[in-house]
């Protein structure tokens, strides 16, 4: 009886075994990812207030389209906004040179077409209004290029024209010409369209007044020549395009 007792306080006590190599991995690892968490978790608050601070900087859309100069819009209308009163000026001292040169006074239908000239030329910033307001309608459009430009510059080739007979030496007339020519070409630089219809009705008045048939096939070599200019100024005026659209995108 007294053996079973002694037995039961003899038996060995119960200790935990020590952990197995595995498991220390295993916690090693759990500590590592939970380092990694919180260090992922810094990284994205600060990653957001800096984007925060670069979207607070990045200029707008709006502020994009200024820094690009946007001349889409006007390059579509036939005539300059405020620059045909540079060419009112310039056929004024053309005029007067002539007269200088020549030491002669034009006769009355001479002084007419000069002074026609000159006064649509000077009226340009209000046929340029009006074809913005009737931007919609091709035909008015048409209308302010035929009174603006294509009846001012007829009027200075045909006044040119008109007083060679009258005693201006020819060479002069024709340096005159070329001379209105270029400004016409600096003026409508951008409008192809504009450009050709100026200088085919300078050059036609001038040659009205020998309709030889010389003239005629002066005038459609320069026809032809000019066809050929327009081609190549309407290929660089797309090139401008399509690098400012780029640049307008880029911006944007």
């Amino acid at each position: 009886m007294s053996d079973v007792p002694a037995q039961k306080n003899m038996a060995p006590m119960h200790v935990e075994p020590p952990p197995a190599p595995a498991l220390r991995v295993v916690e090693r690892s759990n500590k590592t990812a939970e380092s990694f968490i919180e260090q992922s978790s810094e990284n994205r608050g600060s990653d957001k207030r800096r984007g925060i601070k670069r979207a607070g900087a990045a200029p707008s859309q709006d502020s994009a389209k200024a820094l690009v100069p946007d001349g889409t819009d006007e390059q579509t209308y036939f005539l300059p906004g405020n620059k045909s009163g540079g060419m009112a000026v310039l056929l004024f001292a053309a005029y007067a040179l002539a007269a200088l040169a020549s030491q002669t006074a034009p006769d009355l239908k001479t002084a007419v077409a000069a002074a026609l000239s000159i006064a649509l030329f000077a009226c340009g910033n209000v046929f340029a209004d009006l074809e913005r307001l009737a931007k919609k309608y091709i035909i008015l459009r048409l209308l302010m290029l035929l009174i603006a430009i294509c009846v001012p510059m007829a009027a200075s080739g045909f006044a040119l024209a008109s007083w060679v007979a009258e005693g201006l030496q020819w060479q002069w007339a024709i340096a005159t010409l070329v001379c209105i020519s270029a400004a016409a070409a600096a003026l409508f630089e951008v409008r192809i369209v504009t450009l050709f219809c100026a200088k085919i009705s300078m050059w036609a008045a001038f040659a009205l007044i020998d309709p030889s048939m010389i003239t005629a096939a002066a005038l459609g070599a320069a026809v032809i020549s000019l066809l050929i200019i327009v081609r190549l100024e309407w290929k660089s005026a797309e090139i401008k395009r399509l690098k400012r659209e780029a640049r307008e995108r880029v911006a944007a």
